[in-house]
């Protein structure tokens, strides 16, 4: 492990080594093979905002698009549905901070009036990382260690 840091470590400081050299080592023309002026910031790719590049400019108004699947479950896009479904459209501001759909109902709760069930919930299982699961693993630990040496003991007579 040591080993294998101390190879990328120095694999890094190689690739910084090469990159500094191509800046400054002359050529037979008495340029370098890169100029600083050679790069152009806007030929550079944009950066998506995830990995630290500026946000992106939103369209004003964007079309979201509503239908219901075969199945009854609510799809939205940004263009109708191709089969030719009913659909609802709404444009909206991007800039606005607006409820787009009205909320789902949600569904009914069973009324109190059904038979309760003939199985009693089952309580969650132990959470291992929990007191109680640590401790468990510690004195299962401490079980196999104290096994391990009897056996130990018992071959070491033989």
């Amino acid at each position: 492990m040591r080993f294998a840091r101390k190879l990328i470590t120095l694999l890094f400081l190689l690739l910084a080594l090469a990159v500094l050299v191509s800046f400054a080592l002359p050529l037979k023309d008495g340029k370098p093979l890169l100029a600083w002026n050679d790069i152009k910031l806007s030929s550079l790719p944009k950066l998506p905002l995830w990995a630290g590049g500026a946000p992106r400019e939103a369209p004003a108004q964007v079309t979201v698009y509503r239908w219901r699947d075969q199945q009854g479950v609510w799809q939205y896009g940004s263009s109708p549905p191709p089969d030719g479904r009913p659909y609802e459209s709404r444009t909206i501001d991007t800039a606005a901070n607006a409820e787009l759909f009205p909320a789902v109902p949600p569904a009914e709760k069973p009324s109190g009036n059904r038979p309760a069930t003939a199985e009693p919930a089952q309580p969650a299982p132990a959470s291992p990382y929990s007191a109680e699961g640590v401790q468990k693993l510690f004195d299962d630990a401490r079980s196999l260690r104290d096994q391990s040496r009897e056996r130990q003991a018992v071959q070491d007579k033989l």
